[in-house]
């Protein structure tokens, strides 16, 4: 049995999840875990297009992570027909009992049992008695080997893998098996050495002594259940995957040290690796391993020029595709026999061009763009150039991303971030695409009349951003979303009024500019770190996340938003200081004078009675400001002072 498990440990430790992040910002576990679900379906998967019960009817697990009993359910459970499939091969019987014949048997299994109606494949290196000449299939491979045979003979979707195994006990292992198709696992081995260490003298004693919490066994056994839980939301979270149910199957791991056989035989589906290095440079040695490194490199560019001259050669350029200087050496090695290197040595051809004329060539276009447009316009490249105001309409369509962006670029070029005393009053209508006045500088007035799509007012760093619906759209303003999701994502500076709701992340790390919005979607004001936001209507859930700095003022006119904030680490008041009053109001007062906004309006006109309806968020670093303080108060002069208590 240990060495069964050394050889599982080292065939496992073989495969790497791939890291890439599509999310942005990227998916946080910890404070967006709303958005996101361990949560898993058994049972055959029918036409979700068509209306039918069979279609529909499933068992949901809420994890992936099973214990014994939940285990046992499931093999009762007359639905699912769950079938057991022993994975385990016998080297007494030589060939016949080989690795490989034992998975061949081990996928006919499978098929049969699926074509006679089983829901549920249960692949178990269970046994009563351990026999050091049946050692176990290595999971992994039992479960990537039935997932592929059931894809190439059109059975995936009629069954369910599950995985009752000793062989998983760390996160990247549960990761490595749910990857690989299994919707579920049952570490029963892991379960067994978490009840095994509750009842030790040692842990009994601790417990005893009051060194360590007391725990129940079922604690232990929980304790262990969510710790696999959150490692398997970080490893999502890595890929921004928000389901597991996304992550199940997709393979989308790196593999190192395994034969072809397995990797392609078997449909692992995995990139095979030579080689990767990594280097990191941390702590108080830093600079000495950053000296140690570049002395190594200018070591290693000398032997480099040493060897490209013995081959009569003046740069590395030269040698791009030439694999005829390549040759293989003969080693002995058990762990490189089976490494297939003719992927390397094989001539795919010479390049057209060398690295250094792909360096030289021209920067490419991706065509005239609506900014080209604005800065070839010599109204506004005058007031640019010698700071004056101008005024211009054009329109706007949602293949039109980043506008605003250029033009922002050149006046930071010539002015840095609040040189320009200029003015440019855009005005654009239509349909804007994404990053619609993403960098704005000060000096910039854009306004939208129509609608735009995600991250309006990116990374402004200062100027003017008003958004409103176009007249007579048949719907009430506040009751429209006009904007996309992750508005004013890494803010500086900048003022932003809309005219209707926004999506999710709305002030994403906002860190300086000042926003009134009539409404958001989920994460509103995540990761703000200075700034002010003012919400004139309902937001969704998870608002104030990871909020350091920075205020935040929310009408809650239904009594319904303390549940949807993350109070991790924002208080929530009301807005009970006479500067933070005065900084709400004005901001109203902007927002109704540059949209025309009926919802700001109808605020101003009964301010006594909306005031009390709005919440302050607070975090740590705002308590003592006197936009949050109770204790501040305005003298006649305008001076802030702090009340005696």
């Amino acid at each position: 049995m240990l060495l069964n498990f050394l050889y599982f440990v080292s065939f496992i430790m073989g495969f790497c999840e791939c890291k890439c992040q599509v999310t942005n910002p990227a998916i946080d576990p910890l404070r967006e875990g709303l958005v996101m679900s361990l949560e898993v379906n058994l049972g055959k998967r029918g036409n979700i297009l068509e209306i039918g019960p069979e279609n529909a009817s499933q068992v949901i697990l809420s994890s992936p992570v099973l214990n014994e009993g939940e285990l046992e359910s499931l093999l009762k459970d007359p639905y699912l027909k769950a079938q057991v499939l022993h994975t385990f091969f016998n080297i007494r019987k030589g060939v016949d009992g080989s690795l490989e014949k034992a998975l061949t048997k081990l996928c006919e299994a499978a098929d049969e049992a699926v074509r006679n109606g089983s829901q549920l494949l249960v692949l178990s290196d269970r046994s009563d008695e351990l026999e050091a000449t049946r050692p176990a299939i290595p999971i992994l491979l039992a479960v990537g080997a039935v997932h592929q045979h059931l894809i190439q003979n059109g059975l995936r979707m009629s069954a369910s893998i599950i995985a009752d195994t000793a062989q998983c006990f760390s996160t990247h292992q549960f990761a490595c098996l749910i990857g690989y198709g299994a919707s579920a696992v049952c570490p029963y081995l892991a379960l067994e050495t978490c009840r095994q260490w509750r009842l030790s003298n040692k842990t009994v004693n601790l417990m005893r002594n009051g060194k360590m919490p007391t725990v129940t066994i079922e604690q232990a056994q929980k304790n262990f259940c969510k710790a696999v839980k959150s490692g398997l939301l970080k490893i999502l979270s890595k890929m921004g995957i928000s389901l597991l149910s996304s992550y199940c199957g997709a393979q989308i791991f790196e593999v190192y040290g395994l034969g072809k056989e397995i990797i392609y035989n078997l449909g692992l589906g995995a990139e095979q690796k030579l080689l990767q290095v990594e280097f990191s440079i941390t702590g108080v040695w830093g600079w000495i391993l950053f000296e140690a490194r570049v002395n190594d490199f200018l070591t290693i560019f000398g032997q480099v020029r040493g060897m490209l001259a013995q081959l009569g050669y003046e740069k590395l350029d030269d040698i791009i595709g030439l694999t005829e200087l390549l040759r293989s050496r003969d080693i002995s090695l058990m762990k490189t026999q089976h490494l297939d290197l003719n992927y390397i040595l094989s001539s795919v051809g010479l390049p057209k061009w060398s690295s250094t004329m792909i360096r030289n060539q021209e920067v490419h276009s991706n065509g005239p763009v609506l900014d080209d447009v604005l800065l070839s316009d010599q109204k506004v490249s005058e007031a640019i150039e010698k700071e004056l105001v101008v005024n211009k309409t054009v329109n706007i369509y949602n293949v039109d991303r980043a506008v605003c962006g250029r033009v922002s670029g050149v006046i930071a070029k010539k002015y840095g971030d609040s040189g320009f005393a200029g003015q440019l009053n855009l005005t654009f209508t239509g349909s804007a695409g994404q990053s619609f006045a993403c960098f704005l500088t000060p000096g910039m007035n854009i306004r939208l009349v129509g609608e735009a799509n995600d991250y309006v007012g990116k990374g402004i760093a200062g100027g003017e951003l008003v958004v409103t619906p176009a007249e007579n759209t048949g719907f009430l303003p506040e009751d429209a979303t006009i904007v996309g999701n992750t508005c004013l994502y890494g803010a500086t500076g900048g003022r932003v009024f809309v005219r209707g709701k926004a999506g999710e992340r709305f002030a994403v790390r906002n860190s300086l500019a000042q926003a009134v919005v009539e409404g958001t979607g989920d994460h509103c004001c995540e990761y703000m770190t200075g700034g002010c936001v003012v919400v004139l209507g309902k937001v969704g859930r998870n608002v104030a996340a990871g909020m350091t700095g920075g205020l935040a003022y929310i009408l809650d006119e239904d009594d319904t938003l303390i549940p949807k904030v993350n109070k991790e680490i924002v208080k929530i008041q009301r807005v009970v200081a006479l500067v933070g009053q005065m900084q709400l109001k004005s901001l109203i007062e902007a927002h109704v004078e540059k949209t025309g906004s009926s919802k700001g309006a109808a605020i101003l006109k009964e301010w006594d009675k909306y005031l009390p309806l709005f919440w302050q968020l607070v975090p740590p670093s705002e308590e003592d400001t006197p936009e949050a303080c109770a204790n501040f108060d305005q003298t006649a002069t305008g001076e802030v002072t702090l009340q005696s208590a």
